[in-house]
C-alpha cells in the first residue's frame, strides 16, 4: 500500500542504467528535486529526472576507482563514497573537492550535519575508523576510533549514530545475519527496539529472509521490509494486528543477480529498487507520484544555438564571414616563394649506364635498341606492404600491366630490368618474412598482433584475405560480435575425435533451433572445404548470442568496448560453457555412441559423446572434522582450474622472496589443480548443523584429452609461466586413488603398465599490445597428411607455421589461457565406426514450418524419391533474398573520405532452389522463408520482395523454417555434389555463411562478364537484352531470379556452341554502355540480340 493513501503499490517502470551489467550498489532520492541517483559497482553515479511519463537520464559519470558506497545529498550537490575516497560533486557532475584517506582501506557509510550551524560530516569506514570532514574546506580535520567495531552503516537520529537499523523517533528496527557455528547465516526476524525503555519489542517475521529495513516517512511506525530476492513487505512494527501488504518484482529471479539497493522518497508514495544486473525497478500507486510534496525545477543544458546562415551570393562580401580563433599559420597561406618536390629520377638500366659518356656534365649513351622513343619507365608498385591492396586494386593493376605488356622487340628491355624486379620480389618476400616473430623478446611479432579487415566501397569482399594466409588451412574473419571465439573454435575443430563429433551430429535428427553443436559441424565442414580460404563463423556466434547462458555469463562481446576487455577470462569462461552445451545437446538427441570404449564401458551409465572425450570423472569425499561422517559424490568435468601456490621462503626476506622462484613445478602445479582440497564449513547431515568439513577430490579415471585453464593474471601468476617452465609432454597415472604427475619416459623408451603419456596440441594466448590493444591468439599442432606435426599459429585470418619453441615461449605481452594435452595413444584408442556417416534424404523434405495454417502460400513441388536418387551431381537454380540486421557504420575522416568501420550485417530471409534437370525443369524444391528473432532493422523490400510480417510466424502466409533447417538442405546438396547456378552467387553463399567449392559453382555474373570492361551487368540487364523478358519489375522474388539465372546459362551455352560468345558479348556491352545499363521502361518484343541468332536458332522463350 502506499505510505499516504494506503492505495495498492504497483510496478511502474524498469530501466537499465548501463549497458555494461554492473550491480547497483546504493540508491538516494533526491530532498529537493525530482531526481533518483544511483552508484554501482564500477564507481560511476547516475541520476534519473522522475516525471509522470517514466525515468530518463539526467547525468552520468565516473566519480571513483571502487564501487559506490553510499551517496548523501543536499542543496548544493552530491556526496558519495568508493574506495578510500570522499567526492563532493555539483548536480550536473563536475567534480568540487575530493578527499582521500590512505588511513583507510574503504569508506563505507556518510552521515550529514544534524544542524544547520554545523560544517562537519561524518564518514565511516575500515578499519574501525570515523572521520570528520569539513564540508566547507573539502578538508580532513580529524579521527574517531570506531570502538573496535566496523562501522558499515551510518543513521542519523537526534544522537544516536545506528549501524545497520533504522530509527523513527524512539523505535529501533534492524535486520541482518548472525553467526551460527562460524558461518553467517540471516535472519528470518526483524527486532525491534524501545530507546526510551531500553527494551527489545516483539520482532516482525519475514520468511523471506530480510536484507533492507526502512521505516516510511509520514508514518513513524510503518516500514518498508525487502529481500534480496525481490519481495517485500509493508507493516506496522508496533502494531501486530495491522495488515501487512506483500509485493514481488516479477522477473527478478530470472536474472542472475539480486535486489542490491533501494530507497523510499520523502513524499512515502515511490519505491525504487536496484539489482544486481544495474536495473532500477519503481512502484508507485499511481503513476503520478512525486517524489517530494514540493520539489525545485532541475536544470538542465541550454538548447543549441541555431546555426547562422551565411548566404554565398554575389552581393556578399566573402570578408563578412568571420573566422575562428586561430594560433597557428592557416593552410592557406602559402610562402610568397616555392620549390617544387618533383618525383626521384627513373632507374635507369646498367646497359644504358655501361655506354654512357659525360660531356659538361651531361650524360649521354646509345640506344641499345630494346627502347622506344619519348617513353619514361615508372616504376609504380609499392615496395615492403605491410598491408595488402584491395582485389580490385589489384585487378586494375593487372589490366594496366597487360595494356603495358612489352612488344617482341622488347624482350631485352625486359632482360634489363629482370634484375630490378627480383630485388623488388626479394622486398616482398622479406616483407612477408617479416610476419614471422622476430628476436625482440620486448617487441609484439607482427604476426601475433591485431589484424583488422578493411573495406573499401564493394564491401569485405574486396579485401584480399589470401595476403594473410598462404597456408591450406582457413582463418576466420574478425567483423563479427563476439568474433574472440575464432580462437577456441580453431582448437576444437583441430581435435580429430571432437570434430568427427560434430560431423555426426549434423546427420542427427536435432530439433534445437540453436545448437552450438550443429552450428559447429557445419562450420567445420566449411573449414575443411576450405583449404585456405577464409571462412566466418557467423551462424555459430548467431546461435552463440541467443543462448541465455552465454549472456548471464558475460560471454558476450560488447557492442561499443569502452574499456579493455579480459578476453583471458571470457575464452576460459567460453571454454567450458562450450563442452557442457555439446554435452547437453549431444545428449538431448537420445542416442549414446562408444566411440572410447574404455571410458564408455567403465562407467555404470551411459556417457555422451563430449563426456568420453574430455570428461575426467572425479569423486569429492567432504568428511566432517568432528563426528567424522562423510560423503562422496561423483562428478564429471571438461576443464581442470590451474592452482597456484604461493612460494614462501622461510628465511628470506619478502623483498628477497619476490625474487625467488616458486617452489613447485608445472607438474607439481597441475597435480595440485587435479586433486584440489579445501577445508569449509557447510552443513553435517549426522551432526545436524553446520560443521568444519574436509573435501578432498580424487580423479577416478584420465581423460582423453587434458583441458586447463590456467588462470593468469597479468600482475598475479604471470611470472610463473616463464619459458621452460611448462611441460610440453609429461606423464599420468592413478595410484591408490590419487592422480601422479610426472616427467614423461624419453622418446623410444618402454612406458610402465598404468602410465599415460600426454603431449601439448594447442594453446590459447591473449596478446596485449597496450592498454587498450588486446586479442587472443591460437598456437595449433597440426597433424599433416604426409605424416608429420608442424605447429602454426591462427591470429583470426592470419594463418602461418611456426617453430615449435615458440608455443611455450610466454612473454611480458602474451598471457596463457587455454591449454590442451591429448593421450598419445587416442587415436589407438578411439573408434569412430560407430558414428553416423550419411544424412538421410528426408531432411530435403523437412517440413518443420514454424507457421502451419489454412491459407499457408505453397510455392513448391518437393522432389520425389525418382528425383532424390539422381540428384548427386545435378544442376540446380539457386538464389537467397536477404533482410538488414544491422546497418553500416562508418566514419568521415579529416580529408573527407568515408570509410567503413563495420559493414551493415545481413540476414538469410528467403531461399529458393530450382530443378535443373528433368521433366520438373525450372520448378522449385526449396522455397522457405527464415524466421529470425533478431531485430530487422531494414527488410530492403525494394531489393528482397521481403514485407514486415513475412517473417512473423503469427502473421505470416509464407512457410517459415527456422535457419538451421534451410541451411541443413542446402549443406545436403552441397555434400551431394549438386551443381548450383545463380546470378551474384558468391556474395549470397558467403551471406548464407556456405562454402561451395568452386567446381560446383556457376555464376552467370561472371559467364557475361568481360575483365578489361570493369564491369558487371546486373541480372535484370541481362534477361531483357539475351532472354526479352522484363524481371524485377517491381520487387525481387528469388524463384523468378532462379530461374532467370537458369536460362541464361542454357543461352549461354547456346552461344557458346554456335560460336557467337565473344560477338555477343561485345554487342551487349556497346548496348549496355549506350542505355547505359539500364533497361528502357517501355520493354520491345525483340532486339539486337534476338535477331542476332536469326530465325533458325532455338529460343527458349
Amino acid at each position: 500500500m502506499d505510505a499516504r493513501s494506503g492505495r495498492a503499490l504497483h510496478e511502474i517502470q524498469r530501466i537499465g542504467t548501463s549497458t555494461r551489467l554492473h550491480a547497483i550498489s546504493c540508491i538516494a532520492l533526491d530532498p529537493s528535486e525530482e531526481l533518483i541517483w544511483t552508484g554501482n559497482t564500477n564507481g560511476r553515479l547516475t541520476s534519473f529526472a522522475h516525471s509522470s511519463n517514466g525515468l530518463h537520464k539526467y547525468t552520468a559519470f565516473k566519480a571513483h576507482n571502487e564501487t559506490v558506497s553510499q551517496i548523501a545529498i543536499t542543496d548544493y550537490g552530491v556526496y558519495s563514497v568508493g574506495g578510500n575516497t570522499l567526492r563532493f560533486t555539483s548536480m550536473r557532475g563536475l567534480p568540487l573537492w575530493t578527499v582521500q584517506d590512505e588511513n583507510v582501506s574503504k569508506m563505507l557509510s556518510i552521515c550529514l550535519p544534524t544542524t544547520p550551524t554545523s560544517n562537519e560530516l561524518v564518514i565511516g569506514g575500515l578499519p574501525d575508523k570515523l572521520m570528520l570532514v569539513n564540508i566547507h574546506r573539502g578538508t580532513l580535520t580529524r579521527h574517531l576510533d570506531g570502538a573496535g567495531v566496523e562501522t558499515k552503516i551510518l543513521r542519523k537520529s537526534s544522537r544516536l549514530l545506528c549501524c545497520d537499523m533504522d530509527v523513527a523517533g524512539h523505535t529501533l528496527v534492524s535486520c541482518g545475519s548472525s553467526e551460527r557455528s562460524g558461518t553467517q547465516v540471516r535472519e528470518p526476524l526483524v527486532k525491534i527496539f524501545d530507546l526510551r525503555a531500553m527494551r527489545s519489542l516483539p520482532p516482525v517475521s519475514f520468511t523471506a529472509k530480510a536484507s533492507f529495513v526502512k521505516f516510511l516517512p509520514k508514518l513513524s511506525s510503518t516500514a518498508l521490509i525487502t529481500s534480496a530476492k525481490g519481495t517485500f513487505q509493508i507493516c506496522d512494527v508496533l502494531n501486530s494486528t495491522s495488515s501487512i501488504q506483500f509485493y514481488a518484482i516479477e522477473g527478478i529471479d530470472a536474472v542472475p543477480g539480486q535486489l542490491t539497493a533501494f530507497d523510499v522518497s520523502s513524499s512515502g508514495g515511490v519505491f525504487i529498487f536496484g539489482d544486481a544486473t544495474g536495473v532500477l525497478y519503481q512502484f508507485a500507486d499511481h503513476v503520478e507520484s512525486r517524489i517530494n510534496m514540493y520539489s525545485r525545477p532541475s536544470e538542465y543544458a541550454a538548447p543549441p544555438q541555431p546555426e547562422t546562415y551565411i548566404g554565398l551570393d554575389e552581393d556578399r562580401p566573402l570578408n563578412s564571414i568571420g573566422l575562428p580563433y586561430y594560433t597557428t599559420p592557416l593552410l592557406s597561406v602559402f610562402p610568397n616563394t616555392s620549390i617544387p618536390a618533383h618525383q626521384p629520377p627513373a632507374f635507369i638500366p646498367p646497359e644504358i649506364l655501361s655506354s654512357m659518356k659525360l660531356i659538361d656534365f651531361v650524360g649521354y649513351a646509345r640506344n641499345p635498341g630494346a627502347f622506344k622513343r619519348n617513353q619514361r619507365l615508372k616504376d609504380t608498385s609499392k615496395e615492403n606492404l605491410e598491408v595488402p591492396k584491395f582485389r580490385s586494386e589489384q585487378e586494375r593493376a593487372q589490366i594496366r600491366q597487360k595494356a603495358a605488356t612489352p612488344t617482341p622487340a622488347d624482350t631485352n628491355l625486359r632482360d634489363a630490368t629482370s634484375s630490378n624486379n627480383m630485388s623488388r620480389n626479394t622486398n616482398v618476400e622479406n616483407n612477408r618474412d617479416s610476419l614471422l616473430p622476430g628476436n625482440d623478446p620486448d617487441k609484439v611479432p607482427k604476426v601475433c598482433r591485431l589484424v583488422e579487415i578493411k573495406y573499401s566501397k564493394f564491401g569485405v569482399e574486396d579485401f584480399d584475405f589470401a595476403f594473410y594466409n598462404k597456408t591450406l588451412y582457413s582463418g576466420l574473419e574478425t567483423h563479427i560480435q563476439s568474433s574472440y571465439c575464432n580462437s577456441i573454435i580453431q582448437v576444437l575443430f583441430f581435435n580429430r575425435i571432437f570434430r568427427e563429433i560434430a560431423k555426426a551430429h549434423i546427420r542427427l535428427p536435432c530439433s534445437k533451433e540453436f545448437c552450438l553443436t550443429c552450428e559447429l559441424g557445419f562450420l567445420f565442414r566449411m573449414l575443411e572445404d576450405g583449404r585456405g580460404v577464409n571462412c566466418q563463423a557467423s551462424n555459430f556466434l548467431r546461435a552463440f548470442a541467443t543462448t541465455p547462458q552465454a549472456a548471464g555469463l558475460g560471454l558476450l562481446e560488447p557492442d561499443v568496448v569502452t574499456t579493455p576487455v579480459s578476453y583471458s577470462s571470457m575464452i576460459q569462461s567460453c571454454n567450458r560453457f562450450i563442452l557442457e552445451q555439446a554435452h547437453q545437446e549431444c545428449m538431448g538427441v537420445g542416442i549414446s555412441y562408444p566411440i572410447i570404449p574404455s571410458v564408455y564401458n567403465a562407467s555404470s551409465s551411459p556417457l555422451s559423446l563430449i563426456q568420453q572425450l574430455y570428461g575426467h570423472p572425479s569423486s569429492t569425499m567432504s568428511k566432517c572434522d568432528v563426528c567424522g561422517n562423510a560423503e562422496v559424490r561423483n562428478t564429471i568435468s571438461f576443464v581442470v582450474d590451474m592452482t597456484y601456490r604461493k612460494a614462501s621462503h622461510p628465511s628470506s626476506s619478502k623483498v628477497l622472496q619476490s625474487s625467488l622462484p616458486p617452489f613447485q613445478s608445472f607438474n607439481e602445479t597441475l597435480q595440485t589443480s587435479l586433486r584440489r582440497g579445501t577445508t569449509t564449513r557447510a552443513w553435517c547431515s549426522h551432526c545436524n548443523k553446520y560443521q568444519p568439513l574436509t573435501q578432498i577430490r580424487a580423479l577416478r579415471q584420465l581423460p582423453v584429452v587434458l583441458n586447463v585453464n590456467a588462470f593468469v593474471s597479468e600482475s598475479g601468476q604471470s611470472g610463473w609461466w616463464t619459458p621452460g617452465w611448462a611441460s610440453a609432454r609429461f606423464a599420468m597415472s592413478i595410484k591408490e586413488d590419487d592422480v601422479m604427475v610426472e616427467d614423461a619416459p624419453a622418446r623410444g623408451e618402454c612406458v610402465p603398465d598404468g602410465l599415460v603419456l600426454y603431449e601439448l596440441v594447442s594453446v590459447i594466448s591473449e596478446v596485449i599490445e597496450n592498454s587498450k590493444t588486446r586479442h587472443l591468439i591460437s598456437h595449433i599442432r597440426v597433424d599433416e597428411a604426409n605424416g608429420t606435426k608442424n605447429w602454426y599459429i591462427f591470429n583470426d585470418f592470419l594463418v602461418d607455421q611456426i617453430p615449435e619453441s615458440n608455443v611455450l615461449d610466454f612473454k611480458e605481452w602474451r598471457l596463457p589461457c587455454v591449454l590442451q594435452f591429448r593421450r598419445v595413444d587416442a587415436d589407438a584408442i578411439c573408434n569412430l565406426d560407430p558414428l553416423p556417416k550419411t544424412v538421410d534424404a528426408s531432411t530435403l523434405k523437412d517440413s518443420n514450418l514454424l507457421n502451419r495454417r489454412h491459407d499457408l502460400v505453397i510455392n513448391y513441388t518437393p522432389l520425389s524419391p525418382e528425383e532424390t536418387q539422381i540428384l548427386k551431381g545435378a544442376l540446380c537454380a539457386l538464389d537467397a533474398e536477404f533482410i538488414a540486421l544491422n546497418k553500416e557504420e562508418s566514419e568521415v575522416r579529416s580529408d573527407g573520405v568515408k570509410q567503413v568501420v563495420r559493414p551493415s550485417r545481413l540476414g538469410l530471409a528467403r531461399v529458393s532452389v530450382l530443378r535443373g534437370f528433368g521433366a520438373n525443369e525450372t520448378t522449385p524444391f526449396i522455397d522457405d522463408y527464415i524466421s529470425t528473432t533478431e531485430e530487422v532493422v531494414d527488410y530492403l523490400t525494394d531489393y528482397s520482395g521481403i514485407s514486415p510480417g513475412d517473417l512473423d510466424p503469427a502473421v505470416s502466409i509464407h512457410p517459415l523454417v527456422p535457419l538451421k533447417v534451410a541451411y541443413k538442405k542446402l549443406r545436403m546438396l552441397v555434400d551431394m555434389g549438386c551443381v548450383f547456378v545463380g546470378h551474384g552467387l558468391k556474395k549470397d553463399l558467403r551471406i548464407i555463411n556456405l562454402l561451395v567449392p568452386p567446381e560446383q559453382i556457376i555464376d552467370t555474373v561472371d559467364l557475361f562478364y568481360v575483365k578489361e570492361r570493369q564491369r558487371r551487368i546486373s541480372l535484370r540487364f541481362l534477361a531483357w537484352y539475351l532472354l526479352g523478358e522484363q524481371i524485377q519489375a517491381e520487387s525481387h522474388d528469388s524463384v523468378e531470379d532462379a530461374r532467370t539465372a537458369l536460362m541464361l546459362y542454357q543461352k549461354y551455352k547456346e552461344m557458346v556452341q554456335i560460336g557467337q560468345l565473344e560477338s555477343m558479348l561485345e554487342e551487349l556491352y556497346e548496348e549496355g554502355r549506350a542505355l547505359n545499363f539500364k533497361v528502357p521502361t517501355i520493354p520491345t518484343e525483340a532486339n539486337g540480340m534476338m535477331s542476332l541468332l536469326g530465325d533458325n536458332s532455338p529460343s527458349l522463350l
